[in-house]
């Protein structure tokens, strides 16, 4: 059973396709769609690019770190970035190299066989998340056989923190649909 969040929920899918022998069921809440021409600009993984492409010809290491940097604040926004020390800042900045690569295998991920997918499905959705977010999840749902949709009323992207009973019923409901 795997359950993916966002990014997470796009990497579940692929490694359902990947390695069907691993995974048994799969909840994937509002993973993204970033090769879809409507997902547009302006989401935290896009600024997180703009920011990398910003950084002009420097390190990748330093073009890394501004994206990640970028990611957080749109996603934790200013406060919670500062609030953080300058020693976890720098450690999340480590990161930034690996986040555009998957940022990048994310855009990769419109070649993939969704249909493909035999495993049961679970695609969760939040009544209160973004339009490209249900966007996503219901043009996911057409391409994967068989996958249900599960709505967490007045849930956002957040859902995993703000109604974690909810995430926890689509993983009961992923379990039940198993054949053994």
């Amino acid at each position: 059973m795997v359950l993916g969040h966002s990014l997470g929920g796009l990497v579940g899918l692929g490694a359902a396709l990947r390695a069907p022998e691993l995974i048994d069921a799969l909840v994937a809440y509002e993973p993204p769609t970033p090769w879809a021409s409507w997902w547009g600009r302006g989401q935290a993984g896009a600024s997180a690019r703009e920011a990398a492409d910003a950084a002009g010809p420097t390190d990748e290491a330093e073009r890394g770190a501004m994206a990640m940097e970028a990611f957080l604040r749109r996603m934790i926004g200013d406060d919670r970035w500062e609030g953080l020390g300058p020693r976890v800042q720098q450690a999340r900045r480590a990161e930034g190299p690996a986040l555009l690569a998957d940022l990048d295998a994310a855009r990769g991920a419109a070649n993939l066989d969704f249909g493909s997918i035999r495993q049961p499905v679970v695609l969760g959705v939040g009544t209160r998340t973004t339009d490209r977010h249900k966007r996503a999840v219901a043009h996911l749902a057409d391409l994967i056989n068989g996958a249900e949709v599960m709505e967490v009323e007045g849930a956002d992207h957040g859902a995993h923190m703000t109604h974690p009973a909810a995430v926890a019923a689509m993983v009961d409901r992923a379990i039940a649909r198993l054949t053994w």
